[in-house]
């Protein structure tokens, strides 16, 4: 949301549905464009587009108990960016390879000038 408040054009990828709400919520307050913040509730990999996949939703419950959603998947290579990236930040936690995988294309033509991974090992 920083980038966004600066003026930058952010893509944003997260398979929680309660945080994509949250973001949401938070670009109406801040009156950022959706022309300039893009996001995809998704899971990044490589997997074929539009496959369905369980992603565990304990870690924004309240109760002890796991749930999961059903969240479509995404590859890289099949969005269309800019010409040039200066940030592109991804949140994956199951999906680490697969989601490097499904840009290879992006990656090999070198766009992207940082990459911001976030990633937790521990399940």
């Amino acid at each position: 949301m920083y980038a966004a408040a600066c003026g930058c054009t952010v893509y944003m990828f997260e398979t929680q549905a309660a945080s994509v709400t949250l973001i949401q919520n938070s670009m109406k307050i801040n009156t950022f464009s959706p022309s300039h913040v893009q996001i995809f509730h998704n899971v990044v990999c490589n997997l074929p587009i539009n496959s369905s996949l369980d992603v565990d939703n304990s870690e924004l419950s309240t109760n002890a108990s796991h749930t999961s959603t059903e969240v479509q998947t995404i590859q890289l290579d099949y969005i269309s960016w800019p010409s040039s990236i200066f940030i592109l930040k991804i949140h994956v936690d199951d999906f680490l390879l697969d989601a490097l995988r499904s840009g290879r294309k992006l990656f090999r033509e070198k766009r992207i000038r940082h990459l911001i991974f976030y990633y937790n090992t521990i399940m």
